[in-house]
């Protein structure tokens, strides 16, 4: 309830009201709300890649891999190569084994590697 209390806080028409509403949808279980929520959050113009992650993990949350594999792949090809955080992320726990989300976590890391490789040694 208190993380409710917090969420409806961020009300309004921005992106992050938007997750806000999916959130608080989902705590209440309220189907039909998580869905519009949903489909709201898909209709912004959506450019960061964080952002994009986060889209797929509300897809996982509704027990969608498909919609999180390519939520997921878009935020890859946006620039989100974080692995190590993608993998540890526990909303994603439900589609994890899932053969596009196993093959986005492989791009990822291959990404983040290549990165860490030509700015880090």
């Amino acid at each position: 309830e208190k993380a409710k209390e917090y969420l409806k806080m961020l009300s309004g028409r921005s992106l992050f009201s938007n997750f806000s509403d999916f959130f608080i949808s989902y705590l209440d279980n309220d189907k039909n709300r998580v869905t519009d929520a949903l489909q709201k959050l898909e209709e912004f113009v959506i450019i960061d890649g964080e952002d994009m992650f986060w889209i797929a993990v509300c897809h996982a949350l509704v027990n969608d891999p498909e919609g999180c594999e390519k939520w997921m792949q878009r935020a890859i090809e946006g620039g989100f190569i974080i692995y190590d955080y993608m993998i540890k992320e526990s909303f994603l726990d439900g589609v994890k084994n899932n053969p596009g989300i196993i093959r986005n976590f492989e791009l990822a890391k291959k990404k983040h590697l290549e990165f860490k490789k030509n700015y880090f040694t």
